[in-house]
């Protein structure tokens, strides 16, 4: 697979691109070709940020790592022109929901979910009663008392 500045450059219309890499401050755009240097200095950020975000290093041969990775050079992009815009902000959310779904679904930090071979089953709540160990036959009962009637920390035991 390419490398992820050409991904962007597949995805993206080079217009757009020669805007976002070299706009100044006010947005004034006199240039006529992509600054390569901003290009690769977004898809090295977006990397970095992925292997932080997702707990794996970009991997331009997965569509997802291409996907998502693509979405972040182009936020980057819209970050360094240093406007704060409303195209800055949903690049961001765009970028950062992305990557959540990932991280949630194949990355690193995916969410495991709760699972039992187990053949017991937990016994209904009823409306009204107490849980078993509430019941008035436990109350002389304490679990783990130290020796000598002193808890771990050097008090008595007694408040």
């Amino acid at each position: 697979m390419a490398e992820l500045t050409q991904e962007v450059r597949n995805r993206y219309s080079g217009q757009f691109l020669t805007e976002l890499t070299n706009q100044d401050q006010q947005g004034d755009v006199t240039a006529l070709a992509i600054n390569t240097t901003v290009l690769e200095a977004a898809a090295a950020d977006t990397k970095a940020q992925f292997l932080t975000e997702a707990g794996t290093v970009y991997d331009g041969d997965d569509a997802q790592h291409i996907s998502i990775c693509v979405l972040g050079t182009i936020y980057f992009l819209h970050q360094f022109t240093g406007r704060y815009t409303d195209a800055l902000q949903q690049a961001r959310e765009v970028w950062i929901n992305a990557l959540r779904r990932y991280s949630q679904r194949s990355g690193e930090r995916r969410r495991l979910l709760p699972k039992s071979g187990s053949n017991l089953t937990p016994s209904s709540e009823v409306a009204g009663t107490r849980p078993d160990f509430d019941r008035s036959r436990w109350e002389d009962v304490v679990p783990n008392m130290p020796p000598g009637g002193s808890d771990s920390t050097g008090g008595s035991g007694a408040s």
